[in-house]
């Protein structure tokens, strides 16, 4: 990301991310449920049409890389921004990215809460592993489920009546004191927070550290636009200054 706000171009890179391991790469019925671990299918065929995604159409075995022997590969030789959904295998990605995590301002990453896929790290190891890296749970991107079988809603069978298995989870690293901060990485993390997920109080706070100005402009401007109220403004839209 350029701090510039200049124009971003794209790479594609033919690589599988993990822990620098060879292991079995899973192709399934729904590409998006492909996997280098083994659907948990017994658990997976109690809910909703997640077997019929998930069922194994081909293996390969497959060499993955860690993401720290890439660094030198990566446009600008680092990270500022890192998102991952690599089904299950998120746990194994950030064990081979330590050095790459040190750079990393803003991390968002599928979790799961059960074991959709065999013996997978839940999202309490995911979250234990990024809070030793530095990083602080922000929020849910995103919470999904499925009905529990026989039952479902009449007007979508796919919405969850109350069992959550599955979620994008965004982290930020060292968001109190912001001290080991740099001014561009500041400026950087509340680029993305503002575009991405609309954390405008987050933003402020990162803001308030790198200019008090801007950080008063950037309040002013969001306050004038009825998004958000604050400390002396009229209450409106859709958040509320706190006790």
């Amino acid at each position: 990301a350029s701090a510039s706000g200049s124009a971003c171009t794209f790479r594609w890179l033919p690589w599988a991310l993990g822990d620098g391991s060879k292991g079995q790469f899973r192709l399934c019925s729904a590409p998006m449920t492909s996997s280098m671990l083994e659907p948990n299918t017994p658990l997976l065929r109690r809910f909703t049409q997640l077997e019929e995604v998930t069922t194994v159409v081909e293996r390969s075995e497959t060499q993955t890389r860690r993401l720290d022997e890439l660094l030198p590969e990566l446009p600008g030789g680092g990270v500022d921004y890192l998102k991952l959904d690599v089904q299950g295998y998120e746990h194994a990605v950030l064990r081979g990215a330590q050095r790459v995590l040190q750079g990393v301002l803003v991390l968002h990453t599928e979790v799961e809460f059960v074991e959709m896929y065999e013996r997978q790290p839940l999202f309490a190891e995911v979250d234990q592993l990024l809070r030793q890296e530095g990083f602080v749970f922000h929020r849910f991107a995103s919470l999904h489920g499925r009905p529990l079988k026989p039952l479902y809603y009449a007007a979508n069978m796919l919405q969850p009546i109350s069992q959550q298995l599955w979620a994008d989870a965004v982290y930020v690293r060292d968001m109190w004191d912001l001290k080991a901060h740099s001014k561009e990485e500041l400026l950087k993390a509340a680029m993305i927070l503002h575009e991405i997920y609309h954390s405008y109080d987050l933003v402020h706070h990162f803001l308030e550290k790198y200019d008090a100005g801007l950080a008063k402009r950037y309040l002013d401007t969001m306050l004038s636009g009825g998004q958000v109220a604050g400390a002396g403004a009229p209450p409106a839209g859709d958040a509320r200054q706190g006790p």
